[in-house]
């Protein structure tokens, strides 16, 4: 059994939430860069799968990146 020190949280292994999105202060950059990423490979097979409804499929998939984007846009800019 390995011994190792507390992490900032007090726990000595880190959380899965933690594994995943990394420390509080960049886990909603991290989720909302995941968030495009899923977006974006979502609209990418509904294209592939549905040729016929390309416009369609994009027009719901894109106010989803743009309103990520100014999520992270928008917390990262001081007043």
């Amino acid at each position: 059994m390995r011994c190792e020190p507390p992490n900032d949280s007090g726990s000595v292994r880190p959380t899965l939430y933690r594994r995943i999105f990394g420390s509080p202060e960049n886990a909603p950059n991290n989720l909302a860069g995941a968030a495009i990423i899923l977006a974006f490979g979502v609209g990418l097979l509904a294209s592939l799968a549905l040729p016929d409804l390309l416009l369609e499929v994009w027009q719901l998939i894109l106010p989803v990146v743009t309103l990520v984007f100014g999520f992270v846009i928008g917390r990262n800019t001081k007043n």
